[in-house]
């Protein structure tokens, strides 16, 4: 969620463009993080383990095939399942694209019309998908066969010329636009994985580097509350 007054100051005009898409995506991120720790009780497994049975793992680093890591923008443990996130600021931008698509369009919103198609970027479900085949070699089989869901979150995207969960005329499952359906979403799934195995699962994963490591950008940067 955008911090309104803060790109209306001199302060955000004096940013960078690529200073300002990271302050969006921060505050993408950290709306989705407050989100699950208000609606589920996600913690960080490093800092609140103990009593706890829903952990979040915030851009966390894990390793690929090729020696290398990919960074998964927000992955959650629960009972409910394995939960990777691919989180996308696009604020006040009607969004085009289909499941499987290799682009997606944005478009700044006139209120009556998403206007023309003007930025192209990586469809973020490939993006995830790329994130989940590497989270796969991580995980119990059973888990990947049954508890491992990609969700993407397109936050503060315009109202118009999109619905929900609807691009191109095809529905979309696992697109959501806000954070409030997503931990709806969420806790109306059924409990697959016992409490042991979140924790065993959690504590496998906490050996990768997570969380965020912040630039000085003034006063607008919030940090997390949780």
């Amino acid at each position: 969620m955008e911090n309104i007054d803060y790109i209306k100051s001199q302060e955000w005009q004096n940013l960078t463009l690529d200073e300002k898409n990271y302050a969006r995506g921060l505050w993408g991120e950290f709306a989705l993080n407050r989100a699950l720790n208000a609606g589920l009780g996600a913690v960080r497994f490093g800092d609140h383990a103990e009593g706890h049975s829903v952990f979040l793992f915030d851009r966390i680093h894990v390793p690929t095939y090729n020696g290398g890591t990919t960074e998964i923008d927000s992955l959650l443990i629960s009972q409910k399942g394995v939960f990777c996130f691919e989180v996308k600021s696009w604020g006040g931008e009607a969004v085009f694209g289909e499941r499987n698509s290799d682009e997606w369009f944005t478009a700044k919103s006139n209120g009556r019309n998403p206007g023309v198609k003007s930025h192209r970027m990586k469809n973020p479900f490939g993006q995830n998908d790329y994130h989940a085949r590497h989270l796969k070699n991580l995980l119990p089989q059973p888990v990947v066969e049954q508890a491992l869901y990609g969700i993407v979150l397109l936050i503060d995207a315009s109202p118009f010329g999109i619905s929900p969960g609807r691009w191109a005329g095809a529905e979309i499952d696992g697109l959501f636009t806000d954070t409030d359906a997503i931990v709806k979403s969420i806790n109306a799934a059924p409990y697959i994985m016992s409490g042991k195995r979140v924790y065993e699962i959690s504590q496998a994963l906490s050996k990768f580097p997570y969380g965020h490591e912040f630039r000085s950008l003034g006063s607008g940067i919030a940090l997390p509350n949780f």
